[in-house]
Formats: C-alpha cells, sequence, structure tokens
C-alpha cells in the first residue's frame, strides 16, 4: 500500500476493522497444536495449464531483511528514499524486533513478493490499543490478491494476539488492494483524519 504523504489539510479515507474481544487465559498447548498455531500462513498459487506452482509464505520479518524489504517499498514508491530526517532503515531494524510494532514479510522461495508494517498505539476513545497499518506493498510481477490478501489475514491475526481492539488503515489508489482490505471487512471510519507535516527542525526564537 502506497504510503505517500498527502498535502497538509487534504481529507485521506481512514477506514478501520474491529477485532473480537480475546479472553486471555492461561491454556496448556500441546506440542503438536502448538507448533501448529505457530506456523506461518502459506498461499498455494496455481497456473492452469501449466506444472508451475508457487507457495507464498507470510511471516514475520528478520533483521536480515530489513534491507531488501525497505528497497522495495522505496521502489514502489510506499518509503521516502534518501535525504530524510529520519533514518528510516535503521527504525524498521528498531520495529522488527518491539512488541507494540510487526514487521510482515511475503515470499516465494527466496524472493520477497511483498511486506507490511503494523504498528500499536493505545487509544482512550478505542478503549485499548489501535494497530496501525503503516505500510503494505505487493512487488510487482505478483498475485495482488493472494499476496497482500496474506499480509492482511497476519496482520490482523497479529494484531489480535498483541490486545488491539481495531485495526485502521489509509486505502491506497490500488484498486485491487483496496479490495482486499474491504474484502477483509474494514469500513470506512466515521471520523476525518486529516494530516500535518512536522518540519525536521524547528526555527529558534528570540
Amino acid at each position: 500500500m502506497s504510503a505517500a504523504a498527502n498535502p497538509p489539510g487534504v481529507a485521506v479515507e481512514h477506514v478501520r476493522v474491529r477485532l473480537p474481544k480475546v479472553r486471555h487465559e492461561c491454556v496448556r498447548t500441546p506440542a503438536s497444536e502448538a507448533t501448529t498455531a505457530a506456523a506461518p500462513v502459506r498461499l498455494p498459487v496455481s497456473t492452469r495449464g501449466s506444472c508451475i506452482r508457487v507457495d507464498y509464505l507470510v511471516r514475520q520479518a528478520r533483521i536480515t531483511d530489513v534491507d531488501r524489504l525497505y528497497a522495495m517499498f522505496v521502489e514502489m514508491g510506499a518509503a521516502p528514499g534518501a535525504d530524510t530526517p529520519l533514518d528510516a532503515i535503521g527504525l524498521m531494524r528498531q520495529l522488527v524486533y518491539m512488541p507494540n510494532a510487526s514487521v510482515l514479510v511475503a515470499e516465494a522461495g527466496r524472493q520477497i513478493t511483498g511486506g507490511a508494517v503494523l504498528c500499536l498505539r493505545p487509544s482512550v476513545r478505542a478503549g485499548g490499543f489501535v494497530g496501525t497499518v503503516d505500510v503494505l506493498v505487493v512487488a510487482q510481477g505478483h498475485s495482488i490478491g493472494k499476496v497482500a490478501d496474506g499480509l492482511i489475514e497476519e496482520i490482523i491475526l497479529s494484531a489480535r494476539r498483541k490486545g488491539c481492539s481495531t485495526v485502521e488503515v489509509t486505502l491506497p489508489d490500488n484498486a485491487a488492494i483496496r479490495a482486499c482490505w474491504i474484502r477483509h471487512g474494514f469500513v470506512p471510519d466515521a471520523a476525518s483524519i486529516y494530516r500535518a507535516e512536522i518540519p525536521a527542525r524547528v526555527p529558534a526564537t528570540r
């Protein structure tokens, strides 16, 4: 999903999905079931009339994925390149280890085919934590529906595990990715969202 900045004072389409409340109970899980629950999402993709079969794997990103993943974000226009006030790659490396964020990778074989970043914030209005999808992109040449669906499913699962009550996202211009979000239950939020750019440095005052 494109994360290009919007002009100050311009409304953006902001949608969210409400997650069901989960009761946190201490339950012993058999080893076989625990292995299954921790297994990443696999999305088989078959091509009719041929023997080609691609398995898309969705998993939590590792520190070794960050450089390739961020390069894909920049290529797809979802992240700034050089000359930014914040070291975005360094920030992504921190998010890989932070409990209040999830950096997800979709891959086929050893090739990264998509990625997403989910960040958590506390919200009094929402009555708990809100998961905000900062980025979701699918690399060119890969199935948008299959890759995006897998990433969105993992985003919702990760948000639920982290105790979020809702997940919100600013829909991109890409119609296929927008359709994926809507198919997963995301609806327009009643609130109007406005965005203002914050200068890197505040001018000194006398």
